[in-house]
């Protein structure tokens, strides 16, 4: 009985592993959690990466949808707003390290959490592109 539950267990991974590998970039979204009004590293985030045209154009190019998920302290936001982002923290196993930055298939599927270090926007162009890769 073991060996049939195994069986079949393999059988359920390789499909998934095989679907993900084969799924178009159009399902894979960068997930960004961050505090705009007050992490300085989300500000720098913003400022070195998010806000540069060359990765607007990368995202589009490779139809990579970007969800920013906003933490402020000062801004006010509405509560189904903070409701969303709440449920999506939890969903995804955020940490509470800002700026969380998460490559995601689907809505739920981690592919990859990416830190970010003071790269500049071609670096981290690179970092997405080598975690993309790592699929195939």
């Amino acid at each position: 009985m073991k060996f049939i539950k195994l069986f079949f267990f393999g059988i359920l991974l390789a499909v998934n592993l095989n679907a993900l590998a084969q799924s178009t970039q159009s399902d894979i979204k960068l997930v960004v959690f961050e505090g705009s009004d007050w992490c300085t590293n989300c500000i720098r985030f913003e400022k070195n990466i998010l806000s540069k045209k060359a990765f607007s154009n990368f995202l589009e190019q490779e139809h990579i949808k970007i969800d920013r998920l906003d933490f402020p302290q000062k801004k006010a936001q509405s509560n189904a707003q903070k409701q969303r982002n709440s449920t999506m923290a939890e969903t995804l196993k955020f940490d509470g390290a800002f700026p969380g930055i998460k490559l995601v298939f689907g809505n739920k599927r981690i592919i990859s959490n990416i830190n970010y270090s003071n790269e500049n926007v071609e670096e981290f162009i690179k970092i997405i592109q080598s975690k993309i890769a790592s699929l195939k």
